[in-house]
């Protein structure tokens, strides 16, 4: 079989400065870290200019992995920021038989690809476009499917949220893609001490999609309120490298967390949109504040709450997850794959005191490793999507 000509765009950051950055240094000078001897990258300046910008996003590398590992595809990656590459690219767009565009060209940004759209519909080949960060810049992003004529919308929500979400974009098809598990890295590592007993890391949702109940749960084990007091803590607001994430896990015998996103998905995305502009005038605005200003009356909203990389990432080194009762799109189960606390954090004392039974927590940790392993890798994401837009194993 003749591997498929595919092409991922990607992009290595957002904004004027990463594109700059790129365009010069990558583009015109065309500088790369395999190119640039070691002791120069010591160079703060230069390994700045030079950086993977999304390194602490460890899922955009995970799914770029994954394509590039299919023996079915023959993957070029180009990199957007980089607008010598992107444009050269777009000259010779009708050469591939496959378009893949990843959610680090769409999560933060979307103003390159837009003016790139009517480039793109000159292709002969299906765009499969992955969506990150759903709950934002939602008009722009569907402006792009309209005007790029998208093939495929890779949707990391439910099927219900994302049927509805998208519901005028009638000329693309739907492929529901949550994350998963990269399961070369993410592995269970027996012999390493577990010295902490419940942890957290990652950055805060503060105020801006409209409920409170994963800060609230990890304040309350960080604070070593009610039963958490029994338990070693290593709770931390900062974002991680995949090395540094990694040896974390597997230091830690449970996580707490929730769903990500918000339940107040829109189509035109205005309460999210609404609270992030009082925050940047206000950052001291409290909830309530930014709940009643934005969220209270909000209309025309769906949940867009769902399963992260972040959820898998654990499950690979089998660190049990204390988590916010949700759906996780219907991949995990509450008190099966997770102990499970509630939304109003009630019961928040007998989970904690659940997950302190070590034969129960292990047992929790090993059946989410063994549900995942089974059908919610990368590799069985890969699969399962080229499949659905055409492309036989």
């Amino acid at each position: 079989m003749i591997p498929v000509k595919t092409l991922i765009i990607d992009a290595n950051g957002f904004g004027w400065r990463a594109i700059v950055s790129d365009t010069v240094f990558r583009g015109v000078l065309r500088l790369s870290e395999r190119r640039i001897p070691s002791q120069l990258m010591r160079c703060s300046f230069v390994n700045r200019i030079l950086q993977d910008r999304y390194r602490n996003l460890g899922y955009i590398a995970d799914w770029r992995s994954a394509f590039r590992d299919d023996p079915r595809l023959n993957v070029t990656v180009c990199n957007i920021c980089n607008l010598v590459e992107f444009y050269g690219t777009l000259r010779e767009i009708r050469e591939y038989d496959l378009i893949i565009i990843l959610h680090s060209a769409t999560g933060d940004s979307i103003d390159i690809l837009n003016f790139a759209a009517h480039a793109l519909r000159r292709r002969r080949a299906p765009i499969m476009l992955f969506l990150g960060n759903e709950y934002s810049l939602l008009q722009e992003k569907v402006h792009f499917i309209q005007e790029a004529s998208v093939d495929f919308i890779c949707s990391q929500l439910p099927h219900a949220a994302a049927a509805w979400l998208y519901t005028h974009c009638t000329a693309a098809r739907i492929l529901l893609a949550p994350h998963a598990l990269n399961s070369a890295v993410y592995t269970p590592q027996f012999a390493a001490r577990r010295s902490v007993d419940i942890g957290f890391r990652g950055a805060l949702y503060h105020n801006i999609i409209g409920d409170m109940e994963r800060t609230l749960l990890i304040d309350y084990v960080r604070q070593g309120r009610g039963y958490a007091a029994r338990f070693s803590r290593d709770i931390g607001t900062d974002t991680m490298p995949q090395d540094g994430w990694l040896y974390f896990l597997r230091s830690c015998k449970g996580i707490v967390g929730a769903e990500s996103g918000s339940y107040y998905l829109q189509r035109t995305g205005s309460a999210v949109e609404c609270a992030r502009k009082l925050l940047q005038g206000t950052p001291s605005a409290s909830f309530d504040h930014v709940y009643q200003t934005c969220f209270a009356c909000a209309r025309d909203f769906v949940n867009g709450k769902a399963v992260s990389s972040r959820h898998f990432e654990p499950i690979g080194t089998q660190t049990c997850q204390v988590l916010i009762e949700g759906f996780y799109n219907g991949i995990l189960h509450a008190n099966e794959h997770y102990i499970a606390v509630k939304r109003d954090l009630s019961n928040v004392d007998e989970a904690l005191q659940a997950f302190d039974d070590v034969g129960h927590r292990q047992r929790i940790a090993v059946n989410a490793f063994d549900h995942v392993m089974s059908a919610h890798t990368y590799r069985h994401r890969v699969v399962d999507l080229l499949q659905r837009v055409g492309i036989a194993s």
